[in-house]
């Protein structure tokens, strides 16, 4: 027989699908409303609509497609892009590493730091290093929280699925469906958490607003990376 357990999950799950479908990519919390003309994928069991992924969304089609790329894994790909300037995602370099928005934005605001040297893990740094990563990590939190409006911030280290040092920054928002609310932000539907894109247009004044931000505390180290953020790789 299910647990208690297991049945509250089943029917937070159940709901978590409902409101994945109800959300325009447009709208993504932060700035939420729902649309009530969609309706969960009809004829699919729950399990095939809705499930705890923390796979990250990637929308570089090109890496996933073919991986004979000549890096071990996406953050390395992406922090060379960010050396030569090629990254359109990239805000600026700081001395752990780097700043760039996240290729989905379904929470406004979603940030990442890269570690630049590349290294596995947390672990695998020294002690000043490990201060100075985590530092500058709360710090981007800070301002995150400031720039946003947003409640709280979520922190994540994974590396599951790509095996490099990066930390994932999740504002989190009031207006969020109450489901969701206060579980990680994997659990919103991964179908919706790709449908809302990085847009340079809407999002190049959050970028500068982050990047100036840093600048005040002095904590950017490479400003060339800046003047290049938010520019379409050639």
């Amino acid at each position: 027989m299910p647990t208690r357990r297991s049945r509250q999950r089943a029917q937070a799950l159940a709901a978590c699908a409902r409101h994945s479908a109800r959300l325009r990519p447009a709208s993504c919390p932060g700035a939420l409303r729902r649309n009530k003309t969609l309706d969960p994928s009809p004829g699919l069991p729950l399990r095939e609509q809705v499930r705890y992924d923390p796979t990250p969304t990637r929308l570089s089609a090109a890496f996933d497609e073919n991986m004979n790329t000549g890096f071990p894994t996406l953050i390395h790909e992406r922090v060379a892009q960010c050396r030569e300037g090629k990254n359109p995602k990239s805000i600026c370099r700081l001395s752990s590493g780097w700043v760039v928005i996240g290729d989905v934005q379904f929470l406004r605001g979603y940030c990442l730091l890269l570690s630049d040297p590349v290294v596995k893990d947390l672990n695998s740094l020294s002690e000043e290093e490990r201060k100075s990563f985590l530092y500058e990590m709360s710090v981007l939190g800070d301002i995150l929280l400031h720039i946003t409006g947003a409640r709280l911030i979520n922190y994540e280290i994974l590396g599951n699925a790509e095996h490099a040092l990066h930390a994932h920054l999740f504002p989190r928002y009031e207006d969020e469906p109450k489901e969701v609310k206060n579980r990680p932000a994997w659990f919103y539907d991964k179908s919706y958490r790709a449908s809302v894109e990085f847009d340079i247009n809407r999002d190049k004044a959050l970028m500068e607003e982050v990047r100036n931000e840093l600048n005040k505390r002095n904590m950017i180290i490479e400003q060339s990376a800046c003047h290049n953020a938010g520019k379409p790789a050639s």
